[in-house]
Formats: structure tokens, C-alpha cells, sequence
């Protein structure tokens, strides 16, 4: 008898649940059902510009 059986059937799920709610935060973030790390690291590198350049902004007044 397999030790599977014994365990709840929503652990087998877990990481397809992670990546629905990660795609709903960041649906730039998921494509074809996968994490794309590429756009992730684009659009992190992104918000740190924009922030670099609303802190800059800010301090030229």
C-alpha cells in the first residue's frame, strides 16, 4: 500500500493554485501556464526605475 493515499489531495494542487494567484496579481508575470521569469525581472527592474526617477523628480524642486 503507497503512502499517498494517506495524504489530503490539496497538496497535489499547491503549486498550480500559487501560480492562479500569482497570474491574477501579476498576469504579466505567467505565460502559457508558466512563471516567466524574464518579464518578472523586466518589471521589477522597471519599478525600480520608476522609483528612482520619482525620488529624483521629488528631490529637484
Amino acid at each position: 500500500m503507497s503512502n499517498h493515499n494517506k495524504l489530503p489531495q490539496e497538496i497535489f494542487n499547491a503549486p498550480a493554485d500559487s501560480l492562479a494567484k500569482l497570474a491574477a496579481l501579476f498576469p504579466s508575470a505567467v505565460k502559457d501556464g508558466q512563471l516567466d521569469i524574464a518579464a518578472s525581472a523586466r518589471n521589477s527592474a522597471n519599478s525600480r526605475k520608476s522609483a528612482q526617477n520619482a525620488t529624483n523628480s521629488h528631490g529637484q524642486q
